[in-house]
């Protein structure tokens, strides 16, 4: 906004110099003036744009914050209920754990923070979590599949040993 004041001074400037090179019958200068306002104008509009754009990406952030912090908190709880994980896994819900704090700690302040940088931070996170997660139910699904051969392969080894017993 400062600066788009500042363009619209420069504009006013300009106009001003316009007005005055028309008085004095110089119309060179009059048209250079007039395109020094309309470009300073124009530059304003364009700031004052950016502004709206970034006021609505910041409110679509902050909206969208909750929800990505559920979504955290849904795979901490994952992380939590598959029992003891890789350090690689340990060390990631730290930081999701510490990613979520931060933002609630920013939220609870009701202070202006840059939401979209709290909320790439969460999805990074978030990402992150859910590769690990990924990771950590591959190897529990082996896991159970060995476990499943494991104990049909028993059933077959108990069957042969009762069938050689009788």
């Amino acid at each position: 906004p400062d600066q788009a004041r500042e363009r619209v001074e420069l504009a006013r400037g300009g106009l001003a110099e316009a007005r005055q090179a028309l008085a004095d019958d110089q119309t060179g200068q009059a048209a250079v003036g007039l395109q020094a306002a309309e470009s300073a104008a124009d530059q304003s509009e364009s700031l004052l744009d950016g502004v709206e754009h970034m006021e609505a990406e910041l409110t679509q952030a902050a909206s969208a914050l909750p929800t990505a912090l559920r979504g955290i908190d849904a795979g901490l709880a994952e992380a939590a209920g598959a029992g003891p994980g890789s350090d690689g896994l340990a060390a990631v819900v730290a930081r999701a754990r510490a990613a979520t704090s931060a933002v609630r700690d920013q939220l609870g302040a009701k202070r202006p923070f840059d939401t979209l940088a709290a909320l790439r931070q969460l999805e990074e996170t978030g990402a992150e979590l859910d590769h690990m997660l990924a990771d950590t139910r591959e190897e529990w699904e082996r896991k159970e599949r060995a476990r499943s051969v494991l104990d049909q392969a028993k059933l077959v080894a108990r069957s042969s040993v009762k069938a050689a017993e009788d």
